[in-house]
């Protein structure tokens, strides 16, 4: 999901999914256009998610 243009809103939508994973383990949003609050989004649902191992956020 890198170079994907993905705001603060589309963190949203991957939060709820991640809430619920259970087979994703390596999640890249590499050079999107999150800002603090969509990670906050994202980390958020890392905290029920037990099987993402990696996570880029790099740009």
């Amino acid at each position: 999901m890198d170079y994907n243009y993905i705001g603060n809103e589309g963190t949203k939508f991957i939060s709820k999914v991640l809430e619920t994973n259970t087979t994703l383990i390596h999640l890249n949003l590499t050079c999107n256009e999150m800002k603090d609050i969509g990670l906050k989004h994202i980390s958020k649902a890392l905290e029920t998610n037990s099987t993402i191992t990696i996570l880029n956020v790099d740009c």
